[in-house]
């Protein structure tokens, strides 16, 4: 019988080891951390939100953006609508040419009453995936931006050079 027993970590104690890791750099580490303390809750919206830049840094980047909606849809299912907008901003800012998250966002401000932000969002997914070269979907966010506000001068002004380029 060993003199000195491990006893098992908490779930608190594997969060915190896992943030210093993060902090520290050590990406693996912290991603390890963080799925051990999913275990006995899959679904954890603060965890979720913890780990999916992480994975999205080491090449997953469609399991860190899993983690996301899964993290947005739990706060949604709680009634707490403006963490689930929280969510989705941080999400475009990892994956920023992903579309759904810039709609979603959009439909999460316009759900709250909030026109101009749900037309920003729209807007700026719409300018950055014309950067990228990505037309269709640019066109698609700025049609939906102007679906909500039809006179927007700067959804008008980055649509027109989408639609030229389109052939349209």
């Amino acid at each position: 019988m060993p003199l000195f027993r491990r006893r098992p970590r908490t779930r608190a104690e594997i969060v915190a080891a896992a943030d210093r890791a993060r902090a520290r750099g050590r990406i693996r580490k912290a991603v390890a951390g963080y799925r051990e303390a999913l275990r006995n809750d899959p679904e954890d919206p603060s965890l979720n939100v913890k780990l999916a830049p992480l994975l999205a840094r080491l090449g997953q980047g469609a399991e860190g953006a899993r983690c996301f909606r899964r993290a947005a849809e739990r706060h949604l299912a709680a009634g707490f609508t403006d963490r689930a907008a929280a969510v989705c901003a941080t999400a475009t800012g990892v994956f920023p040419l992903e579309p759904a998250f810039r709609v979603e966002l959009a439909r999460l401000h316009a759900l709250r009453g909030r026109r101009a932000d749900a037309v920003g969002a729209l807007v700026d997914g719409g300018r950055a995936l014309a950067r990228a070269r990505r037309r269709p979907a640019a066109v698609s966010l700025l049609r939906r931006a102007l679906e909500l506000e039809p006179l927007h001068l700067e959804a008008r002004l980055a649509l027109a050079p989408a639609l030229a380029a389109e052939g349209e």
